[in-house]
């Protein structure tokens, strides 16, 4: 059983815990279905994935008591559904994967405790320090050449506001090919023929780094609650190349929105209020494809020609 539960050539692995109520699948036969993961991406995959958490929390807390709770999962965590809500970020880190879920609840459990050496209601704080021990201890697993190429792309995805991104043609098997526990990078997309393989960093790194993972929802703008009760999940993608990595190491660069333009120029405003004349000519070489409109999002080095606040170096984001 431990064989066939830790075989890397099997996709759908089993774990049994005996005498455990916990683990008790009720009304099930030999032959049914059972998902091991949920798409919590989707509003409908998430509210069951979260339903499903709750529940497993209830059920570990009262190992003796199955029809019954005594103690519940609120009792334990500060279950708000609000935007300060721990298991959210616990859901989020767990990529829909349960194995993974239970994990990252008893880290976050352990690091509640941890604070004062006493038991306390954990609340969004422990969450958080638990996914960045946990991104922390899977970083000090790689060498310092590898570290260099993620933090490269740690840069540029952080500078593009976004957490999923396409590097062409080059492999990235080394932080992909871990057990899921440990990869500080996804597949989100295998590539085929001309089209590249879409990567997404892993939750938990991207808080450690402070890569965006949400925009609000009513607006481009990052949401660095990371909930979405008042943000959306990030859909856009950065597709790296060698001038963006020197690009989003250039300090001083600034973001905003095209806020008029006419022919090929026209008016940035900056997420500080100031405005610049920009010209398309000055987008660079990677983004110049991408289609300028009024309201599209952009990153640019401020300049000055004479008393005339210049936008260049633009990238579109």
């Amino acid at each position: 059983m431990n064989q066939f539960r830790t075989a890397s050539f099997i996709r759908t692995k089993i774990a049994v815990y005996p005498n455990s109520f916990s683990d008790m699948l009720t009304e099930t036969r030999y032959g049914d279905s059972v998902i091991l993961e949920d798409d919590i991406f989707s509003d409908q995959g998430y509210s069951r994935f979260r339903s499903r958490t709750i529940e497993m929390i209830s059920n570990y807390l009262n190992p003796n008591s199955y029809e019954s709770a005594e103690i519940f999962a609120s009792d334990i965590f500060n279950i708000t559904n609000k935007s300060d809500d721990p298991v959210e970020q616990i859901i989020f880190a767990s990529n829909g994967n349960m194995r993974r879920m239970m994990q990252l609840l008893d880290l976050t459990m352990d690091a509640a405790y941890s604070e004062n050496n006493c038991a306390v209601k954990i609340e969004k704080r422990h969450a958080k320090s638990a996914l960045i021990n946990h991104a922390n201890r899977s970083e000090s697993e790689f060498n310092n050449q590898d570290l260099e190429l993620l933090h490269s792309l740690v840069t540029v995805c952080k500078a593009r506001g976004a957490f999923k991104f396409q590097f062409p043609n080059v492999p990235l098997y080394k932080y992909t090919n871990k057990s899921q526990e440990y990869n500080l990078i996804n597949v989100v997309q295998l590539g085929s023929g001309r089209r590249p393989t879409t990567y997404a960093f892993d939750y938990s790194y991207a808080v450690a780094k402070e890569i965006p993972t949400h925009r609000m929802a009513d607006s481009e703008k990052i949401c660095h609650e990371r909930s979405v009760v008042e943000g959306r999940w990030l859909t856009r993608s950065a597709t790296i190349s060698d001038e963006l990595i020197m690009h989003a190491a250039l300090p001083g660069k600034q973001e905003g929105n095209v806020e008029y333009i006419r022919g090929d120029s026209g008016f940035i405003t900056s997420d500080d209020n100031e405005e610049y004349f920009f010209a398309c000519s000055d987008v660079i070489q990677t983004d110049k494809s991408k289609l300028v409109v009024i309201g599209k999002r952009v990153r640019f080095y401020p300049s000055k020609l004479g008393d005339v606040k210049m936008a260049v170096l633009i990238e579109v984001l």
